[in-house]
């Protein structure tokens, strides 16, 4: 058994220094290291199989851990791992790689012979032994776990776990439960009860069960949180202050622009719906209106905490005046191509237009993992436009992201969609700390993203000609597509001289 020791780099804002070994029992290899950091928020422990390919995330724990044992291994096969510190805002660098080979089993030994044993008397028949009564009520115990939080809710009455909760059940009860992320957190799936992945977790309550809920914080652009449309950090409900995607009086956003998943896993995102008139809209949800292969719920936030409130898939009255916040979570069924999905956002005498890139979800679903891009617009004066200099006709925004999907090499570019916008446009990737150019300004940028890796990029913006405002129109999208050219991602910001 070979010990393998290896230092993480230092974390911006804080230090962090590990020393650690992987270690190899059977069918299951142990990490363990010393741990120096005082300020991170946890681990990410990250695994490849054999000495090369790409590393995927296995799990998270807590800051003050000092070890991880992964149990899904198989025998006779060489794993590599590597770690690295985190807070809701910053990733420290990887530490090195070190490598552990699990055990071969070993064919069990043939017997010797066993002589024929002399028959003995036949004893009295033993009584069968009494079954163990049915016990009259069991336990299902929820939690969560990592960096970010949430909500777990279920289809029996009552559920809705925030921390950690416990509820009793008759035997043989069947619960499905859904994790719904809170604003600034991901959900990366469930642990316990038999459950994975991040599709619903259906429990069959046989005996006592825990099941776990893992939210990851997803990172922030550099100061003040922007508030307007197609703005904000990833996970907080847009603001719609800038465009009028409405119908009578109810105004509505979306955040992010476009998500990417696996089939069966959970695509969220934040909805936020204002009244402007001076009635109240009575019974607002929300629902699919694009016919694609998936299910839909919803759930109330409180504007306050942007946690969920009340039960799932329960329209809400809107005051005039008010914004009622929401979270979705879109289950495809079935693989799509990348689809502008409409949704139905309203009640029974009112309802919203659909524009795209402000109240749509630019949505695919795949056999196999990919790329997924959470991007969010960052504007000078946090309004969701970007304001072009009435002398020069320059200006720029910022664009944060993070990839909760799978690594791989993505190309950003921007554009204005279907409108001529007579601007011209280039990009740059970006130090997250400063917001300087880390790479030359160009129509186009392909860069590796990694799992949970947060990049951001600067969009610089130089006027061509007469530019009214119309933020419905005239808007700068910026997309993120794979190698194949599929969209992975998307945001956008309207545009207008100052």
């Amino acid at each position: 058994m070979g010990l393998l020791r290896f230092v993480c780099s230092s974390l911006l804002f804080f230090a962090v220094a590990l020393a650690w070994h992987a270690d190899a029992f059977g069918g299951t290899l142990t990490l363990s290291w010393s741990n120096a950091s005082a300020t991170a928020d946890g681990i990410s422990v990250e695994r490849r199989t054999g000495s090369q390919g790409p590393f995927a995330v296995i799990g998270s724990v807590d800051p003050r851990a000092t070890a991880f044992t992964d149990s899904s291994v198989s025998d006779g096969t060489l794993y590599c791992y590597r770690v690295r510190a985190f807070t809701a805002v910053q990733y420290s660098d990887y530490s090195n790689v070190a490598c552990g080979q699990t055990s071969t089993a070993s064919p069990a030994p043939t017997p010797a012979p066993t002589p024929a044993p002399t028959p003995a008397p036949t004893p009295a028949p033993t009584p069968a032994p009494t079954p163990a009564p049915t016990p009259a009520a069991v336990t299902l115990s929820l939690g969560s776990a990592g960096s970010g939080g949430g909500v777990i809710v279920g289809t029996a009455s009552g559920i809705s776990c925030q921390g950690s909760c416990s509820y009793q059940f008759a035997p043989a009860t069947s619960v499905v439960l859904s994790a719904l992320p809170a604003a600034g957190s991901s959900f990366v799936g469930w642990s316990g009860g038999g459950c994975g992945g991040t599709g619903s977790c259906v429990v069959a309550l046989s005996t006592d069960t825990a099941v776990s809920a893992s939210f990851v914080a997803l990172p922030v652009t550099a100061g003040s949180p922007p508030e307007g449309l197609g703005s904000g950090s990833p996970g907080t409900p847009p603001a719609p202050t800038c465009c009028p995607a409405q119908m009578g009086d109810l105004l509505a956003a979306v955040l992010p622009s476009a998500r990417s998943v696996q089939v069966g896993s959970a695509a969220t995102a934040f909805v936020s719906i204002v009244n402007a008139g001076s009635t109240g809209a009575p019974g607002v949800g929300i629902s699919l209106r694009t016919a694609i292969p998936a299910s839909l719920d919803y759930a109330a936030t409180d504007p306050s905490t942007n946690q969920p409130v009340g039960a799932l898939n329960t329209p809400v009255d809107i005051a005039p005046g008010q914004t009622r916040t929401f979270v979705i979570s879109i289950v495809p069924t079935d693989a799509f191509p990348p689809t502008n999905t409409v949704l139905n956002l309203g009640g029974p005498d009112t309802a919203i237009s659909p524009l795209s890139g402000v109240n749509t979800l630019w949505l695919s679903a795949w056999t196999a993992p990919g790329p997924d891009i959470v991007a969010v617009s960052a504007t000078s004066d946090r309004d969701g436009i970007v304001y072009l200099a009435s002398d020069t006709g320059a200006g720029a925004f910022a664009v944060a992201t993070t990839n909760v999907g799978q690594s791989g090499p993505i190309t950003v570019s921007a554009d204005t969609g279907p409108v001529a916008v007579p601007v011209s446009l280039a990009l740059c990737r970006t130090n997250p700390a400063t917001g300087a150019c880390i790479s030359p300004p160009a129509a186009t940028l392909t860069v590796e993203i990694d799992a949970t890796t947060t990049p951001t990029f600067a969009i610089f913006a130089q006027r061509t000609g007469a530019l009214a405002f119309d933020p419905v129109a005239n808007r700068i999208y910026v997309r993120f597509t794979d190698a194949s050219g599929t969209l992975r991602g998307a945001t956008s910001v309207a545009v207008r001289t100052r």
